[in-house]
């Protein structure tokens, strides 16, 4: 049986993916620093969305992002991660998780995260104290 996105499911798609990340913002419990442009955060948490989410154990294609703030890379249970990942080493901080961001490739080689990376460094900055939380950026 073969799946077609006719476009009502696409708009119906659409509209749960908007009313997930609603949601994820809304049970977020994160206080953060004054120089933290929330909004841009909340921008650029939309495309890891289509594979992460912040509620803990709750994995998609990709792991949780709930507590990641000194978490070890390949360590959190339930998630089934790429070797690669599992044995880099990385503990998560903000100067980690930046450079992953640039170019997760490039930072991990064979990692199965399929994203480009976040050029703007505006913009993966705020996406970065967004998920560390605020005592990671000060």
């Amino acid at each position: 049986m073969k799946f077609r996105m006719t476009s009502r499911r696409s708009k119906v798609w659409t509209l749960v993916v908007s009313m997930m990340f609603l949601l994820q913002l809304l049970a977020t419990d994160m206080a953060y620093a004054d120089g933290l442009n929330l909004e841009l955060a909340k921008q650029s948490f939309i495309k890891c969305l289509a594979c992460h989410s912040l509620d803990e154990g709750k994995h998609g294609v990709g792991p949780s992002l709930h507590d990641l703030n000194n978490r070890k890379a390949g360590s959190v249970s339930g998630f089934k991660f790429s070797k690669a990942l599992r044995k880099s080493g990385v503990q998560w901080d903000k100067e980690s998780l930046d450079a992953y961001l640039l170019n997760p490739q490039q930072n991990i080689p064979r990692n199965r995260m399929a994203f480009g990376g976040l050029k703007n460094d505006e913009e993966r900055q705020a996406l970065v104290c967004y998920l560390l939380g605020e005592s990671a950026c000060e």
